[in-house]
């Protein structure tokens, strides 16, 4: 909380990410969190994890059939490929794909340096289309 005396020069930020709350007869700044969001398309959905094809898992998930019909557990593993790192999404046990491998250095930065994060996410195609992933984190 700042006076409204302070010259907002000093608080380091511009003006539009402060809201001005009246309080009686001074007024306080308060500073509104900016997060930082990474959005992709998952990679590799069409290839198959042992018998499971990606494809199906993520039909499941769209349309929410089991095991993906209540709250949705994402997990993350780390793994290498050609000697590079790289990630498996995976939703309830079912893998959907990877994180695309040009973000996958700053995917995983994020990963172990945020305090937390918000998923979301939207399934896309069928009708003949195969099925993709587009995945937003919000990084707090």
């Amino acid at each position: 909380i700042v006076n409204s005396t302070s010259p907002k020069g000093k608080l380091g930020a511009d003006e539009s990410s402060y809201k001005a709350i009246p309080d009686s007869d001074e007024i306080h700044i308060i500073e509104e969190p900016k997060y930082e969001t990474t959005t992709f398309h998952i990679a590799g959905t069409t290839f198959k994890d042992g018998r499971q094809y990606r494809q199906a898992a993520l039909r499941m998930l769209k349309f929410k059939d089991e095991p993906m019909d209540g709250n949705i557990l994402f997990e993350f593993e780390q793994y290498e490929y050609e000697d590079k790192p790289a990630v498996k999404i995976i939703a309830n046990g079912r893998v959907l794909g990877t994180v695309p491998a040009d973000i996958v250095d700053e995917f995983i930065d994020k990963m172990e340096n945020a305090e937390d994060y918000d998923i979301d996410y939207m399934v896309i195609g069928g009708n003949g289309v195969s099925y993709g992933c587009v995945m937003t984190f919000t990084w707090k």
